[in-house]
């Protein structure tokens, strides 16, 4: 031992480690010599006869099983074709023709509940019926040619009313209400209070092609009751634009917040505006705003 541990330059902790595992090894083996002679194989020969005897006995349980349990096979019903009613045949009948019975009482059902087969085409409506089984028993139905006509004299006629049309009156646009508005053509409660409520917000129409400017009103329907229409511009609330304040003048549709607010700087600093050329000074402003305010405004 020491001349082995001297040939692998084995230190004393490294010899003890050593001189431990060949100790096990060594027990190890002994283990396995004497371990079958405190422990005899007669019961390892039991377990295997065991398992022998559950390996025969299981083909036998899958036989069992297999008769027992086996695949059923289900027979398709007879076919007998022959000519039918289908809005009487009952359900023996249809069985007899090669359905189950549950696809014959889908069809007892359908009539049951108010269902009639006026044509033999209206048999593809069960939709339980295959398409090979309809193309086997449709050449087979037979319907009166009296029930036809019936259900043909059956078929409610509507006559087609004529909904009483708008009769467009003239309309005077700055007093006539929401109501008024709804008499013309094309227009339904959601326009006619658009246009209320446009005018409002102006203070009035000055001019009849203001109406184009409403909201969602289309163009085709402007122009049909465009000819219906008339203006008093004498009820404009005009804009005192010497005396009204930032706020109320922001609130104009055509003013709006930044160009009241340049408007009252100017006239500050300006003084009062005497007449449009004034209110031209400011360069600010462009000429299709002057087009469109020009008649709300009040130089007094």
């Amino acid at each position: 031992m020491r001349k082995l541990a001297e040939y692998f330059q084995l230190s004393q902790k490294e010899q003890r480690g050593m001189l431990f595992l060949i100790c096990i090894l060594f027990l190890l083996f002994l283990a396995h010599i004497f371990l079958p002679i405190f422990y005899p194989k007669k019961e390892i020969t039991l377990r295997i006869e065991h398992f022998h005897v559950a390996e025969k006995a299981e083909p036998q349980y899958e036989e069992r099983s297999y008769v027992a349990k086996g695949p059923v096979v289900r027979k398709k019903p007879k076919t007998e074709l022959f000519q039918f009613d289908p809005n009487t045949l009952d359900k023996a009948g249809w069985q007899r023709l090669g359905l189950s019975g549950k696809q014959a009482q889908v069809i007892i059902n359908y009539r049951n509940k108010g269902g009639t087969f006026y044509e033999k085409e209206d048999l593809r409506k069960i939709y339980s019926l295959s398409e090979e089984k309809l193309e086997e028993i449709l050449p087979f139905v037979q319907m009166p040619e009296l029930k036809r006509r019936e259900y043909k004299e059956r078929i409610p006629m509507y006559d087609r009313k004529e909904f009483a049309k708008k009769e467009n009156r003239i309309l005077e646009i700055n007093s006539s209400d929401s109501v008024a508005f709804m008499e013309l053509r094309g227009i339904g409660p959601a326009f006619s209070k658009r246009i209320v409520r446009f005018r409002e917000a102006l203070g009035g129409y000055v001019k009849l092609e203001q109406l184009a400017e409403v909201y969602g009103l289309p163009d085709e329907t402007y122009q049909n009751i465009l000819p219906y229409l008339r203006i008093d511009t004498s009820l404009v609330k005009r804009l005192p634009i010497n005396k009204i304040s930032q706020n109320d003048l922001g609130k104009h549709p055509y003013v709006k917040f930044k160009r009241a607010q340049t408007i009252i700087n100017y006239r500050k600093q300006h003084g009062a505006f005497k007449s449009m050329e004034d209110l031209r000074n400011v360069h600010s402003l462009d000429e299709e705003f002057f087009r469109k305010i020009e008649l709300y405004l009040d130089f007094r």
